[in-house]
């Protein structure tokens, strides 16, 4: 499924999802949302080899945090973060490069406190923002 995503200027947030509806939702929340089309794909479901894509909010930072990795998650948990679905798991991704699947780049901006996650190596070098890594493929 696609991971959707929209970007707010005025929030300094980059807001993701995979539910269509909770999109539109957020779209039509006069937060200055504007939609910027699949960031990444997931599996709704785990799959032979996939591991969770933990989400999480931060509502002090105003952040959208996403991690294959519990242990950051639940670091992330303890600076605050809240799991920002029922399950705290986005959706299922590769945790290493299989089946020619694209790396989902994880970036930083400490201006804003904005995480940033894209498939595409262009926008990885955005302007404010510092690579991270890799968050999942």
């Amino acid at each position: 499924v696609p991971l959707l995503r929209a970007f707010s200027g005025s929030e300094a947030d980059h807001f993701y999802t995979e539910n269509s509806t909770e999109m539109s939702q957020v779209l039509a929340a006069q937060k200055g949302y504007s939609f910027e089309g699949d960031a990444a794909f997931l599996w709704s479901t785990q799959e032979t080899s996939t591991v969770p894509l933990y989400r999480l909010f931060s509502q002090n930072l105003n952040d959208h945090f996403y991690t294959i990795d519990a242990n950051e998650s639940h670091e992330a948990l303890s600076l605050g973060y809240a799991n920002d679905t029922d399950t705290g798991i986005a959706g299922y991704v590769y945790p290493y490069n299989m089946c020619g699947a694209a790396p989902i780049y994880r970036l930083y901006n400490p201006t804003s406190s904005d995480h940033f996650y894209t498939m595409s190596q262009a926008e990885s070098v955005s302007s404010g923002y510092v690579i991270e890594g890799v968050a999942g493929f």
